[in-house]
């Protein structure tokens, strides 16, 4: 028998919250156009060495001189 143990909510990281995001929970998170936004997301190429920082509390891209936190 294997135990998983989960922590409360208030202890999860960045990580730990976007390793458990679907589809569907993504794009409500994101608002009502979430699944537009992540179809349209989807045709950009990002080169994720140069442009992605991640870590498991934080993300960044760049892209086109811009950057979200």
């Amino acid at each position: 028998m294997t135990l998983m143990l989960t922590k409360p909510s208030a202890e999860l990281t960045l990580f730990d919250t976007l390793s458990r995001l679907t589809f569907t929970s993504a794009a409500k998170l994101l608002g009502p156009k979430g699944n537009r936004l992540i179809s349209t997301g989807g045709k950009f190429d990002i080169d994720l060495t140069a442009q992605v920082k991640f870590d498991r509390d934080m993300f960044r891209l760049t892209l086109d001189g811009s950057a979200v936190r």
